[in-house]
């Protein structure tokens, strides 16, 4: 079983003899695969290249928010902008380019970013060629989430998405 993995990427059947002990380079006669998705238990908001990329909301405790932001075919450099709470309050943004990150380092395209910075804010600056692992695709979407660490807390947050060129494009994402 494969309960909460990604499906994303190349998956390959190896035919196993557990009676001898190796692979089979035989013939398969039959096999079948069966996936059950399971519904969202919340909605991405979409966040387009173009005059709104801006989106402001409320979390709760340890509340999450999922969010894709989506650029044009030509955009070759966009920022995401996270501005939370006075210090004290934690949100987290979390990136990855393939599904909506999961948290966890090892799996994400994208290091975990607090909301530290100078003005209480957390950026993700992606271009065709940085970061080197995993640069900004053009036309391709990424996969947001907003998490608020506080415990005890009700946090209000703004998230921006900046695009280079300045985008002039009709957008059409499908979830």
């Amino acid at each position: 079983r494969f309960k909460g993995e990604r499906a994303f990427g190349d998956w390959r059947l190896d035919l196993y003899d557990t009676r001898s002990n190796q692979f089979v380079n035989g013939k398969l006669i039959s096999w079948e695969l069966t996936l059950d998705y399971a519904n969202p238990a919340q909605s991405a908001v979409v966040i387009n290249s173009g005059a709104k990329a801006q989106y402001s909301g409320t979390l709760r405790t340890n509340e999450v928010n999922y969010f894709i932001v989506d650029p044009c075919d030509n955009t070759i450099d966009m920022t995401v902008i996270l501005t939370g709470p006075a210090p004290g309050s934690s949100l987290v943004l979390s990136a990855d380019r393939s599904g909506f990150p999961t948290g966890n380092p090892l799996t994400d395209d994208y290091v975990p970013l607090l909301n530290d910075q100078a003005g209480n804010v957390a950026i993700l600056h992606l271009t065709t060629s940085s970061p080197a692992p995993a640069p900004l695709i053009q036309g391709q979407p990424i996969y947001l989430t907003v998490q608020n660490l506080d415990f005890d807390a009700t946090n209000k947050f703004t998230i921006t998405a900046r695009f280079s060129p300045t985008p002039k494009c009709v957008q059409q994402t499908s979830i």
